[in-house]
């Protein structure tokens, strides 16, 4: 009887998906991971030596936790539910969550750069990844074709975010990643995130700037095909010594391209339709058609203040705050908006030491007139010098993380020269 207890006791505990038993077959790996067995079991022997199980789950089912996810998007409380993992729905969500957190950063740090990136092959090994109609066209170079795409993600809390992350033209917020393909649909590297306003050529300029690697790699025979969007990069690349291929345009008052143009266009689409193959298959995967948490990557007032707060301090972690040269009681910040990068809004507070602390404010939002109660700029100000301060305020680690991963590789620009004297005029009285 002892026996039965134990064996309906160890039946309830065991995983309803289980990737050690053995009896799971190719489609099953294919169909929860989108991996083929073998492939599955070729990316645990690369990890699994860093991998370890616990008490949860074992190493192998922390992989395939992690693909599920990719796969299907489910919520980690159901893949929790999945394999079963002991506790209540929240323990199981979070412990799901880790074993993804887990392998994530192993194959980050041990499996990514073995398979991606530029330099991961050699220049003689990327030529063997030439198609018959990209040796006919452009010899038996070194052939990369560039393209960009985008995910989704969600409307971020920092305000810097959102700005650089919303796209006018779809109407979302996205950030965009440039592909990096040989003309066998080989992927040389992806290389990302950036921020959603920017056009391919401004991000190719910013890689081919910042990315030494790849001239070293490509050298000075190199082919590089692109699309129209790229036209703006073109004397880069070829400054650079990269034979740059891109579809024609029409000239000025032509009807129709001519027939060398239009034969060099279709060179150019018939090869670099790879690219375009590894965008949509990169799509399949669930978790990149949906939009992407931001942990991955009504709302009050005073939660407002947080974040405008964290945007005003600067690199140091101070806090800027402007007084009147002529009335120390009135003091005045420039408030970022956190719906356009052109737009800042200031913000007075007359203060008193003694008695009622705050007697009057006012902003230039279009809010900011507002007498009962105040806008959320005013609120920032307030909540920051008279609480925050005081409690070792500290800006959000995740918005931080996800900031920095976007913003650092926006172009950043020569500021524009203040022309309004009147304006000069007026910020020489605050200091």
């Amino acid at each position: 009887m002892n026996d039965i207890f134990s064996f309906f006791d160890e039946l309830r505990s065991s995983p309803r998906l289980d990737f050690d038993d053995s009896s799971l077959t190719n489609e099953d790996y294919e169909a929860w991971t989108g991996w083929s067995e073998e492939q599955f079991n070729d990316m645990f022997k690369e990890i699994s030596v860093y991998l370890r199980s616990s008490s949860n789950r074992t190493s192998l089912n922390a992989l395939a936790i992690f693909w599920i996810k990719i796969k299907t998007n489910l919520s980690f409380r159901q893949i929790g539910s999945l394999f079963n993992i002991s506790g209540n729905s929240d323990t199981r969500r979070l412990r799901a969550a880790d074993a993804f957190d887990s392998v994530r950063e192993l194959f980050i740090k041990y499996f990514v750069s073995k398979h991606l990136g530029i330099g991961h092959i050699t220049i003689d090994d990327a030529k063997i990844h030439n198609t018959a109609y990209s040796k006919e066209f452009f010899g038996n170079e070194s052939t990369l074709i560039w393209d960009g795409t985008y995910f989704f993600i969600g409307k971020s809390s920092s305000h810097s975010v959102n700005r650089s992350a919303y796209g006018g033209q779809k109407k979302r917020h996205y950030v965009k990643f440039m592909s990096i393909v040989h003309p066998d649909d080989y992927v040389s590297d992806v290389i990302g995130p950036f921020q959603g306003t920017l056009n391919d050529a401004s991000i190719a300029e910013e890689i081919l700037a910042t990315n030494n690697a790849l001239a070293t790699w490509l050298g000075s025979n190199g082919h590089i095909i692109v699309d129209r969007g790229f036209r703006d990069v073109i004397e880069t690349f070829q400054d650079l010594g990269y034979e740059t291929h891109m579809p024609s345009f029409l000239k000025k008052g032509e009807k129709q391209h001519s027939t060398i143009d239009m034969n060099n266009s279709r060179m150019c689409t018939k090869i670099r339709w790879s690219v375009e193959a590894f965008h949509g298959r990169l799509k399949k995967w669930r978790i990149f058609q949906d939009k992407i948490h931001n942990l991955l990557i009504p709302k009050l007032k005073i939660k407002l203040a947080r974040t405008y707060v964290e945007e005003h301090l600067d690199q140091e972690g101070d806090y800027t705050v402007e007084l009147d040269a002529n009335t120390d009681n009135i003091l005045r910040c420039p408030i970022q908006s956190r719906h356009s990068n052109a737009v800042k809004y200031k913000s007075w507070i007359q203060y008193s030491l003694s008695g009622d602390p705050i007697i009057a404010w006012y902003c230039t939002c279009p809010g900011g007139a507002v007498t009962i109660g105040a806008c959320a700029h005013i609120v920032s100000i307030v909540w920051y010098l008279s609480y925050a301060r005081h409690h070792h305020f500290e800006p959000s680690k995740g918005r931080r993380r996800i900031q920095q991963a976007i913003m650092e590789r926006i172009v950043v620009g020569e500021d524009d020269d203040m022309d309004d004297k009147d304006q000069e005029e007026e910020d020489d009285d605050w200091h």
